[in-house]
């Protein structure tokens, strides 16, 4: 394993959304409402443990979950759910494997906190869509 790597660093956000009200934990409304994605699940499990984790741990994590989880745009996911997990390690470009002999994964800080961001500004467009609606 790369020794250079900090894996107990938590996700940090470099934007304040004023469109949410001040009164609770930023960082971990933000982290709650990206959980509802696979991305977002991972990004939770592996900032609170704080180190790597393997694709199995991963899954054991997602099972009880898997029926709950959307994909960004809100759908369901359709896929073998170990094929969704190894398409979201590997494709999304969030997570990088740090151990290649213990196969063990972890996010980019950078790269996470982007898609965080992405995910909450996504859920408050669609939350300030609705309001103007009724």
């Amino acid at each position: 394993m790369d020794a250079s790597l900090e894996f107990n660093k938590e996700i940090q956000f470099t934007n304040e959304d004023n469109n949410i009200n001040n009164d609770g934990d930023l960082y971990f409304r933000k982290i709650l409402i990206s959980e509802n994605t696979i991305p977002g699940l991972f990004i939770s499990i592996m900032n609170k443990l704080g180190k790597p984790i393997t694709e199995n741990e991963l899954y054991n994590h997602t099972l009880p979950r898997w029926n709950n989880l959307r994909k960004p745009d809100g759908s369901k996911y359709k896929d073998n759910m170990k094929k969704v997990i190894k398409s979201t390690l590997c494709c999304s470009g969030i997570f990088q494997l740090v151990d290649k002999e213990n196969k063990l994964w972890f996010f980019k800080a950078e790269d996470a906190t982007h898609y965080i961001n992405r995910i909450n500004d996504k859920f408050i467009n669609k939350k300030n869509e609705r309001k103007k609606k009724n």
